[in-house]
């Protein structure tokens, strides 16, 4: 993998495993018709900016979080790891399955989906955050073992949100949506 960044050291970003291993397993998908993939760690969409970067102006990481329609499953709020801009899919490549979509050309992120927490009472807890959980793969214990990654399509970003970590939730995978308060 080679970085282009106008960062002082680039060769130093620390990537996750998990989503090396993904991007692997996609370039492995699309390497007869695809020499490298682009992945970016910005995205500009009607006037909004979302960024997921490893280590942003080498402050740390920054993963936005965004509601993305996922079409017959519903909306659901995702928190991004990276752009992948895929180009030079063949017509005749209908079928090509990867990350849980259809591949064709476009731009797509590389995301960690969540679901409405199922959980009643952490549900009715409280009036200005809604609980989620992220799809991760865990142990028997319940230990998170490693990162369940999408792609979803940037033309299905609905929103940008605001989540925060439940710093009480056990297994580390689960997160509080700030909920808008509209006043009359």
């Amino acid at each position: 993998m080679a970085v282009k960044s106008r960062m002082k050291d680039p060769e130093d970003i620390l990537w996750d495993r998990d989503l090396l291993n993904f991007l692997d397993e996609l370039q492995e998908l699309v390497s007869d018709f695809i020499e490298s993939l682009t992945i970016r760690t910005e995205h500009h969409r009607n006037g909004q900016i979302f960024r997921s970067h490893p280590e942003y102006r080498q402050e740390g990481k920054w993963r936005d979080w965004v509601m993305v329609d996922w079409g017959e499953d519903g909306q659901q709020p995702a928190e991004i790891w990276c752009f992948v801009i895929i180009e030079g899919i063949d017509e005749g490549r209908a079928g090509l399955h990867f990350g849980g979509i259809d591949l064709k050309d476009g731009t797509y992120a590389v995301v960690e989906s969540a679901s409405l927490s199922t959980d009643e009472k952490q549900r009715s807890m409280s009036d200005i955050f809604v609980p989620y959980e992220k799809e991760v793969a865990s142990n028997k214990n319940g230990v998170v073992t490693g990162r369940n990654l999408y792609l979803a399509d940037v033309n299905a970003f609905v929103s940008p949100l605001c989540m925060i970590p439940d710093i009480g939730g056990k297994g580390g995978n689960k997160y509080l949506q700030v909920k808008l308060l509209v006043t009359p």
